[in-house]
């Protein structure tokens, strides 16, 4: 098990021991919604073990559903410590009909972690319920460590969080109404509206729950301000999503380290997956491609373990939407309904009457903040409309429902600008308003007073600001882009901003270019383009930039557009002290990685020599072990590949420390990335550092992380691992290799391995596994497999399919000494077999082994045993067989001795 999930089932042991009895019941009601959600539904679901009033009842049992048949599906719960046993025979006799109703099927919560229970206990309990008349599937008793397991499960996020108070520090957050924001302007629903029905479901929520129950997965879009963040809020509230998790992320925070925010989702997506988890990705308008590939990584990992993925963001290209990776979107858009629903709330929210509301009056609303009520495409802008009803409440509950585009200016001017009595806040406000029409935060240094700062806005959630970088620079942005516009348009800026934006685009060269890149003229996107190329002709370019993330983006450009030819742009860089610095700091493999990839792609020969002559100081190599230590062993491999210094510093890894680190704190890696990094270290002359990324694997014992893997790579793993001593190595193989096989995933590695991969997979698997740990193997796929390729091989050809077919027979039989061929197949001929031995052994590779050639030998001895007589091949070839395995050394004592067992066959 993982460190994590060890210090997470402690957290669930822990919260169990304190929970009051009716947060029991709560609890179990909330486990069976989940873990059978086609028997137990919250709207059918009858609680009769509380009340309203949170208080425990009499009655039994504590929860039901019924059957067609009149039956019951009973939920229990007992925090009884030491009586566990006597509530359910309690349970058993009610449910025999002569106390209570008849049982459909029984849900059991023994809430005590510490309860002892075994297994013959369980079978024993379960066995006299089944006599009941009731299905096995339909009987659940989870007591002691069977519950907290349960618990331990992704789908159960949701109660761990909300009952047993158990949060994880993700990128994904679990998602509460109310709380989608990292901030709250004055008009976004808040938790109070949630909780009190004041929020309004537009109809695309039906089609959105169809499309995750159709597909797995929903894009929705919508243009600025229709709603979007709220849509998943009431989503993650919605009856037939709430037992199960949401878990909420937003592209925002990938802008400092887009590889870096990368390759934590792609972790959650595996470590958080299960049956009903949905995962939200807001905002990924600002970075399609970026979307574009975790799309891809969520659907060829976590779609498997039944997730699902929301994909939600702004519409900028087209009226019917833009589609991700053939994913036809959902349009989002604000219109009567809507509109009606923002006046109800607000009013609500402030005690006022609601007044009647005509279709025609709505549609007047829409014409006025959207456009033509006609046309299908309108959506209204609802941080605008909600900012205009903020400023009529009194108006509105008197039945004047007149709103104008002024009184949304007039909201806003009222609601935040009037109340800066600074005028240098004031200045900073208008400053990151301008830039946010575009959607780009706003360094700390492009601020017209950075020394003043945002107080009144950042206490009132207009202005979030956070600190990013070594050096945590400050940046800005507002609560919701939105916002940005009708700030300019309260303070008069004729120019919507283009002035400000041109001002902070002169200033900081990563800024100037991606406002250049979502600039809303073509004129303006010219100017700012010229602004970034005089930061780059007078050099200023490099200090403006926050991260090394900064200095790629600006670099390529630079390059790209000829405005500075690469020679240039790498003497600048070499002779900066800031960039070196940059250089010296950087903690991230993900952030060095693109700089290393753009050094090399430009041939910016300096930068190399200064990367090269920083990893001569060994304090600085210290630094980078450390780094690529605490990284997936992949990422790792990747940037000692692509540094120049990848030799030197691979040298300098201490074995220990970094097979310490990545066994036991690395992120997750697949078993397919972790061999990778195997092999690499290998090639390279560092075997010994496999080990860290193999144990990893091995202790985490999670089947997700098998997902494209075959017996190959499991072969690798468990040849590499060496956790502790013999017997500790045993028992995490054991618990590994039983999550393989009841996740299914050993029996698909063997049906679908390539035969050459199997056979050698198979072989490595007997050399270095004991007899009890071979037994974990499925024997019965094992053998079919084997029949299959015997049966299907052309045996009357020297062929390699038959060669291979041969080969698997030899190796499986080390794990299966009784394997037996198909009674039916006819054996190749002794000139054939000859004929197969000859093609092993090629001219350049005479004096070694060839390719399967042991397995090869190892089926021919399994051959002649079912033949009953003597393989006939050349004494020639048998000597050269003989030759070559005495000259090489067997890996371990098990290999020696099917070595020695070989070399008798071939001398008799």
């Amino acid at each position: 098990m993982a460190q994590d999930q060890r210090a997470l089932q402690t957290a669930i042991e822990a919260g169990l021991r304190r929970l009051s009895a009716v947060d029991l019941q709560k609890l179990a009601e909330q486990l069976a919604l989940v873990l059978r959600p086609d028997i137990f539904n919250a709207s059918t679901l009858v609680v009769r073990g509380r009340n309203i009033e949170d208080q425990t009842t009499k009655g039994w049992p504590d929860a039901y559903a019924e059957a067609p048949n009149g039956r019951i599906y009973a939920i229990e719960a007992t925090r009884q410590k030491s009586s566990w046993a006597s509530h359910i025979a309690e349970d058993y006799e009610k449910g025999c009909g002569a106390v209570g109703r008849k049982l459909a099927g029984y849900f059991f919560v023994g809430g005590y972690p510490d309860h002892s229970v075994t297994d013959e206990e369980l079978s024993s309990w379960k066995t006299k319920f089944q006599a009941l008349g009731i299905e096995a599937r339909d009987i659940a008793i989870l007591v002691g460590i069977h519950l907290v397991t349960a618990l331990l499960r992704a789908e159960c996020a949701r109660i761990r969080e909300t009952i047993l108070h158990i949060s994880a520090p993700t990128r994904f957050r679990l998602l509460r109404p109310g709380a989608a924001q990292l901030a709250h302007n004055a008009w976004q629903p808040t938790l109070e509206d949630f909780e009190n029905n004041r929020v309004f479901a537009p109809a695309i929520m039906l089609d959105m729950i169809r499309a995750l129950e159709l597909d797995g997965v929903a894009l929705v879009r919508g243009h600025g301000a229709a709603g979007k963040t709220t849509l998943i809020e009431l989503l993650a509230i919605h009856p037939q999503i709430v037992p199960f998790p949401l878990f909420y992320a937003d592209i925002i925070a990938a802008e400092e380290n887009s590889d870096l925010f990368r390759s934590d989702v792609i972790n959650e997506f595996a470590a958080l997956a299960g049956p009903g988890v949905i995962f939200a990705l807001d905002n990924i308008h600002l970075a399609e491609g970026l979307v574009e590939e975790l799309f891809i990584e969520w659907r060829a990992t976590s779609r498997s373990m039944s997730s699902r993925l929301v994909l939600l963001g702004r519409e900028r290209r087209s009226n019917i939407g833009t589609s991700v990776s053939g994913i036809l979107p959902l349009m989002l858009r604000a219109r009567g309904p809507e509109l009606r629903g923002v006046v109800r709330r607000l009013l609500e929210r402030a005690g006022r009457a609601v007044p009647p509301i005509s279709e025609s009056q709505a549609d007047e609303w829409l014409a006025t903040f959207g456009g033509p009520p006609d046309e299908p495409y309108t959506s209204a802008d609802l941080i605008a409309f909600s900012a205009a009803v903020a400023n009529r409440l009194t108006p509105l509950a008197a039945g004047d429902l007149t709103l104008r585009e002024t009184d949304a200016v007039e909201g806003v001017r009222a609601r935040y600008l009037n109340v800066l009595a600074d005028h240098c806040e004031r200045a900073n406000l208008l400053r990151i308003a301008a830039t946010e029409i575009v959607e780009v935060p706003c360094p700390d240094a492009c601020l017209p007073h950075p020394e003043k700062g945002f107080p009144v806005c950042n206490l009132e959630g207009l202005v979030l600001s956070d600190w990013i970088g070594m050096e945590r620079r400050k940046q800005h942005r507002l609560a919701h882009p939105a916002l940005g516009a009708l700030l300019t348009t309260a303070a008069g800026m004729r120019d919507r901003g283009e002035g400000e934006r041109l001002t902070a685009g002169s200033q900081s060269a990563a800024l100037g270019l991606r406002l250049a890149s979502q600039a809303p003229t073509k004129s303006e996107r010219t100017k700012l383009e010229r602004l970034v190329a005089e930061l780059g002709i007078d050099g200023s370019w490099i200090v403006s930039c926050y991260s090394l993330q900064d200095i790629v983006t600006v670099a390529r450009w630079l390059v790209a557009t000829r405005t500075l030819p690469s020679q240039q742009v790498d003497d600048a860089l070499a002779e900066s002290p800031y960039f070196e610095q940059l250089l010296t700091d950087a903690r991230s493999a993900d952030s060095w990685l693109p700089l290393l990839n753009t050094v090399h792609n430009r041939g910016l020969t300096r930068v190399t020599a200064q990367t090269v002559r920083l990893a001569e100081a060994p304090k600085h190599v210290r630094m980078l072990v450390s780094m690529i230590g605490a990284t997936r062993c992949h990422t790792a491999t990747s940037f000692l590949k692509a540094h120049p210094a990848g030799s030197a510093i691979l040298a300098a890894i201490d074995a220990d420390a970094w097979n310490t680190t990545q066994s036991r704190f690395a992120p997750i890696a697949w078993a397919t990335q972790t061999v990778g990094a195997i092999r690499y270290f290998e090639r390279h002359g560092r075997p010994e550092l496999a080990r860290g990324p193999a144990d990893a694997i091995v202790l985490r014992a999670d089947a997700r992380q098998w997902i494209h893997a075959d017996m190959a790579h499991l072969s690798h793993i468990l040849r590499t691992c060496g956790i502790g001593a013999e017997e500790e190595r045993a028992v995490a193989i054991r618990l590994m290799m039983q999550q393989l096989s009841l996740s299914s995933w050993l029996a698909r590695a063997i049906a679908e391995t390539h035969v050459g991969d199997l056979s050698g997979a198979l072989l490595s698997l007997s050399n270095h596994l004991t007899d009890e740990l071979l037994q974990l193997l499925p024997s019965l796929d094992i053998a079919s497999r084997v029949q299959r390729q015997l049966l299907s091989a052309p045996m009357d050809e020297a062929s390699e399919p038959t060669v291979r077919a041969i080969a698997l027979f030899g190796s499986a039989a080390e794990i299966l000494p009784s394997l037996d061929a198909p009674t039916n197949l006819r054996w190749p001929t002794s000139e054939t077999l000859e004929r197969l031995v000859a093609s092993r052994v090629r001219k350049d590779m005479a004096g070694q082994l060839g390719t399967h050639e042991i397995q090869l030998w190892l089926g021919l001895m399994r051959v002649a045993l079912h033949r009953g007589d003597s393989v006939q091949v050349s004494a020639d070839q048998r000597a050269r067989v003989k030759r070559l395995l005495r000259g090489t050394s067997a890996p371990t004592a098990r290999a020696a001795s099917t070595r020695e067992r070989l070399l008798r066959w071939l001398d008799a």
